[in-house]
């Protein structure tokens, strides 16, 4: 453990140290550290307003206003993940997660976040010699390549695995998906077209072709980011025509059916494509209406495709609940956005051991998650999540790791749409407890007390 990094890593897991850090050999701002410099001043609000290098504090802020806002002060420490300990650049929540309303619709209030993304702490990578997010860190010490697998089983149970390392050997029909270079400052795991220019990727639901869009322009809106797999984000946005598609496509067959159309009662008249999302019903609605529904597939080139299970479409808000809600909707745009629909029930490696050439590779259904597709030094790390919580509100499923020596155990949220790992403070999860951050530019932010 580094020095002055022990008191941050202790402080996020509630534990008491007697260390001290006089900051003349610190090379990173401690939570306790800042703690005493807010004690000093006892005036108003506004005088305890302190300003710290933006390279000793980050803000960054997840789902919506009272879920999880993250903000982290940066330490080192060993982290242990799926059999392999790396010392690796750890921070700390300082407000999150307070306990609101149903658990199942936000993250659980002792979580932190493993970012899955290649990227830095800062946000400021210059190139990719910068990166220090975790699976980065364990590569460049060799201890992994860069690659992981994720499985996320559909059934009941929910949950799934998460394979590190390349596996040994794919299934021989494994398709493989390339992505942007990874190499920049913020690129993302977004599936690339590989029909040249002028040829349409083609989007079908339910066998039948729906629509098109220029492989161009498919691969314009990936690269850019506006499309992307992200496992921390819930469901699966479309275009508003794809859409519009399919949710008028099944509105019509639930009205052809008499008995389906009286379950639905006055909840059909809200099956559109802006209030669907909206949309609660029962068990028998739900049901009725999935005999009805298909899988989603996007061509993306003479041998290349994808697919949405029709089986993510409606989810129960919690487990014996009896509430379903829909979990596909509109992107609002000519993008799409790939949340925790398009890996449930599936087996995808994202082997990012090249970040020049960094592939999405599709191993096949969950078949819940029997085969092991890490690495031979690595173990299978348990993913936990029921539906609710996968393809519901806050799209969340987590994992285990261990943090310091001794190991203290750190519940985190899986996002491969993000960097940064970060464990939560025990006293900071209710919004206020602690410190709010505003950030003041040119790599400043400004603290106070919440």
């Amino acid at each position: 453990m580094m020095r002055g990094a022990a008191i941050v890593l202790l402080a996020v897991l509630g534990v008491v140290s007697e260390e001290v850090c006089d900051g003349s050999g610190c090379d990173e701002t401690s939570y306790l550290q800042l703690q005493h410099q807010m004690n000093a001043t006892k005036t108003s609000r506004l005088a305890q307003t302190r300003t710290v290098m933006g390279e000793s504090l980050y803000w960054q802020g997840y789902g919506m206003q009272l879920w999880s806002y993250f903000i982290g002060i940066l330490g080192h420490d060993d982290v242990t993940f799926g059999g392999v300990t790396a010392p690796a650049r750890v921070g700390m929540n300082m407000i999150g997660n307070a306990p609101l309303g149903n658990m199942y619709q936000s993250v659980t209030t002792d979580a932190g976040i493993l970012g899955l993304l290649p990227g830095c702490f800062s946000g400021q990578c210059r190139g990719k010699s910068d990166f220090d997010d975790l699976m980065t860190t364990m590569a460049q010490q060799g201890k992994i390549d860069r690659a992981f697998t994720m499985c996320f089983d559909d059934s009941a149970e929910g949950g799934g695995m998460l394979y590190l390392g390349k596996p040994s050997k794919l299934p021989a029909t494994a398709q493989k998906i390339p992505m942007p270079p990874l190499d920049g400052n913020m690129a993302m795991y977004s599936p690339l077209a590989s029909f040249n220019d002028h040829e349409d990727v083609q989007f079908y639901y339910n066998s039948k072709q729906i629509g098109t869009q220029k492989a161009k322009d498919w691969n314009y809106y990936m690269g850019q980011g506006y499309g992307f797999s992200d496992t921390g984000t819930p469901g699966f946005m479309m275009a508003p025509s794809l859409w519009s598609a399919v949710v008028e496509g099944l509105k019509q067959a639930i009205s052809a059916d008499a008995s389906c159309q009286r379950v639905w009662g006055y909840s059909l008249q809200s099956l559109s494509g802006y209030y669907a999302s909206d949309v609660t019903v029962s068990k028998a609605a739900a049901d009725c209406a999935t005999q009805y529904l298909g899988d989603f597939v996007v061509k993306l080139g003479p041998d290349s495709s994808f697919s949405v299970s029709k089986k993510s479409f409606f989810y129960e808000t919690e487990p014996c609940s009896g509430k379903f809600k829909i979990s596909w909707g509109s992107s609002g745009g000519d993008y799409m956005l790939l949340g925790t629909s398009f890996n449930y029930g599936k087996t995808i490696l994202y082997d990012t051991s090249d970040l020049s050439k960094p592939q999405l590779v599709m191993l096949g259904s969950a078949d819940g998650c029997k085969v092991n597709y890490g690495a031979a030094n690595t173990k299978p790390i348990p993913m936990k999540g029921v539906a609710g919580q996968v393809l519901g509100m806050d799209g969340t499923i987590t994992a285990q790791l261990s943090i310091g020596t001794p190991a203290q155990t750190v519940d985190v949220q899986l996002d491969t749409g993000s960097q940064k790992l970060m464990g939560i403070h025990q006293a900071c999860r209710n919004l206020g407890d602690c410190f709010l951050v505003q950030p003041e530019g040119g790599g400043r932010v400004s603290v106070f007390q919440g």
